[in-house]
């Protein structure tokens, strides 16, 4: 079965990812990780290295010092497009299957790619009736254009500082502009259980820090692909992680916050150059005595 041209541009960009943390690898060490051919490979760093992304030399591959791949990562289109199928079976499970939101609920949705799959099956959802608080200028664009003026959902953005790239509202005006909240739903870039969450911005790992301390119960969004710490992959520490009595519990990174109930929501499609990592956070919950099952979710995707 051939794949499609968003496989191939996401097993790319995961490729370039690679490279960059290593910072030089030989094709033959590529090639197990990646689990292609070689004459795939080859293919797929041509086309790297034709966009002045990396070097080639004798078998052995290197990234070119730019900004270029930081500049591709902050694209909010972009991010979206990487495990597009699994997002949608993350925020699928949230409304059909986990239905934590209930109507008349105050509910905040961050800037990740995920929430903005989330905000598409709220609104599908015609028995919800929710307040939703957001700084994704994504979310609320998608919300003016689907028509569902109505009233049964209602809409408001934290204000701040646009940041065009990754389509959200930063900054001190933004993170004012966040109200108490039932729950507050989040994406993050990195989610270990032993290191914390983090994510590559300073400006919205602050909003996301205050939507943790102003809600009630917070849920992660996170793809298989965000799960475990991984050198090289990490930016700014949003809030960490601590064994409650009912559970895992989450803290943002700030002096004095309160620890908050929380669950992570994630998908079953863990079996590619992530699943050590993923691995390890599973043995980690079962040395700290922790029900795996209380606190991740699987939204099978299909």
């Amino acid at each position: 079965m051939k794949n499609s041209i968003k496989d191939i541009e996401s097993r790319r960009f995961k490729l370039l990812l690679k490279i960059q943390d290593l910072r030089e690898a030989r094709l033959t060490h590529l090639s197990e990780i990646f689990k292609i051919s070689l004459a795939t490979l080859r293919t797929d760093i041509s086309f790297l290295e034709s966009r002045s992304l990396i070097t080639h030399h004798h078998g052995v591959v290197e990234i070119n010092e730019n900004k270029t791949v930081k500049r591709i990562y902050d694209s909010f289109d972009f991010r979206c497009s990487l495990h597009s199928k699994e997002k949608d079976a993350i925020a699928s499970y949230i409304v059909n299957n986990l239905k934590c939101i209930e109507n008349d609920y105050y509910i905040a949705l961050d800037s990740g790619s995920s929430i903005f799959c989330l905000m598409r099956e709220i609104i599908n959802d015609n028995d919800l009736q929710v307040h939703v608080i957001t700084n994704n200028v994504a979310v609320m664009s998608y919300f003016i254009t689907s028509g569902q003026l109505d009233g049964r959902i209602m809409m408001c953005l934290t204000g701040g500082q646009l940041l065009p790239s990754r389509k959200c509202l930063i900054g001190k005006d933004a993170e004012k502009g966040v109200p108490r909240v039932k729950i507050a739903f989040l994406g993050a870039d990195v989610i270990s259980f032993e290191s914390g969450m983090f994510t590559s911005r300073r400006e919205e790992a602050n909003i996301k820090m205050k939507y943790i301390d102003h809600a009630e119960y917070v849920v992660l969004l996170a793809d298989h692909s965000k799960l475990g710490f991984q050198k090289g992959s990490v930016g700014e520490r949003v809030a960490y992680f601590e064994k409650g009595e009912s559970g895992l519990t989450i803290k943002s990174d700030k002096k004095g916050s309160q620890a908050k109930q929380c669950i992570i929501v994630t998908d079953n499609n863990g079996q590619d150059i992530n699943k050590p990592y993923i691995d390890k956070e599973m043995e980690f919950l079962k040395r700290k005595n922790i029900n795996i099952d209380d606190i991740i979710k699987i939204a099978p995707v299909h």
